[in-house]
Parts: C-alpha cells; sequence; structure tokens
C-alpha cells in the first residue's frame, strides 16, 4: 500500500578504492560471505543497490547509515553536509510515485550539478 513517507536520516560517502563494481563487490561480501553474484543480477552494483541502503550518482557510492520517520506533510529533501563526510538528510514523499533512493539521487543530482 502506498503512503506518504517522511525520512531524517544521514549519508556516508564509500571511497571506491579500485572499480565501482569491485567495492560493490566487496560490500556485499561482507554481510553475505562466500556468495557469488546472484542469478537475476547483472552486477554486484545491482545487488547493492537492492538492499536498499546505498545509493549512486554519478559514478559515486553512498551508504545510508541512519534513517528515522518522521511526520509526513510535505514533499521535499534536504541535505546538510557536515565536516565528518556525511551528509545528513530530511526526506518527505508519497511513496506510490517516489521512494527514499530516488529522492536522495535528485537531490544529491541537483546539488552536484549546482556545485560544477
Amino acid at each position: 500500500m502506498s503512503e506518504q513517507k517522511r525520512i531524517r536520516g544521514k549519508l556516508k560517502k564509500i571511497e571506491i578504492k579500485t572499480t565501482l563494481e569491485n567495492t560493490a563487490k566487496e560490500i556485499m561480501s561482507l554481510t553475505n560471505p562466500n556468495s557469488t553474484l546472484p542469478s537475476g543480477y547483472d552486477s554486484y552494483i545491482e545487488w547493492l543497490k537492492d538492499e536498499g541502503n546505498y545509493v549512486f550518482v554519478n559514478k559515486e557510492l553512498y551508504e545510508i547509515i541512519e534513517k528515522n520517520n518522521v511526520d509526513p506533510y510535505r514533499y521535499y529533501c534536504d541535505l546538510t553536509y557536515n565536516d565528518d563526510n556525511t551528509i545528513d538528510f530530511v526526506t518527505s514523499f508519497y511513496n506510490g510515485g517516489a521512494c527514499l533512493l530516488e529522492m536522495l539521487e535528485d537531490e544529491l543530482k541537483q546539488n552536484i550539478c549546482s556545485a560544477n
């Protein structure tokens, strides 16, 4: 069932050591030891994204490290960049037309584009 959602939380940028695919594989191996890429997935990036706690924007990877539900009466996404390389977020949306990852991806894209 679709419903209005408002979520406040924090993102942390993940350092990409070699490639995004290798980083996704490394992260998935921490929670799924000795596992290979499940059938139905074309990449570790796709599998990691399905886990629901990671956001991919412009070849960058962010982990949702905190999220809390808040009063859900406004449709918006606000980001606050912190000195410790994390990003606090507050978002409100109707989940029949959007989801948390879409809200975060759109806002991150806007902030990255406006910074360039």
